[in-house]
């Protein structure tokens, strides 16, 4: 079976960023999204990792898109512009990245990430 981790090498660190009081299951949002994390063998972030998968605790997410970006090296997935889903690839990419999903943001247009916006995505 191919694990989000195993699907790209060196290991994928993980992160989320960003509060949201609601609870799914019983479970903070980052609460929600570590287990989701773990389950798919993402080892916490730390100071400056990279790559790094980033989760916007303003949005709830399918685990299916987080196993998909784990194998898409720079690519953001956004719901109205605002990143929701992220694999960045070297630490100021995640700075950016952290950025527009704390300031509930777009990128900014002159970014080199490959973006899907949720609104017209498709995935075969």
């Amino acid at each position: 079976m191919v694990t989000a981790a195993s699907a790209v090498s060196p290991p994928i660190a993980f992160a989320a960023i960003g509060d949201n009081p609601t609870r799914l299951w019983g479970l903070t949002a980052s609460e929600r999204a570590g287990r989701i994390a773990r389950a798919n063998k993402l080892v916490p972030e730390e100071s400056g990792a990279a790559p790094v998968l980033l989760a916007n605790n303003a949005f709830a997410f399918d685990p299916a898109w987080l196993r998909y970006l784990a194998s898409q090296p720079g690519t953001v997935l956004t719901l109205a512009g605002v990143p929701a889903l992220a694999l960045a690839r070297d630490p100021d990419e995640a700075s950016a990245i952290k950025t527009a999903m704390r300031d509930g943001t777009t990128l900014p247009s002159t970014t080199t990430l490959h973006i899907i916006e949720f609104e017209s995505s498709t995935i075969a």
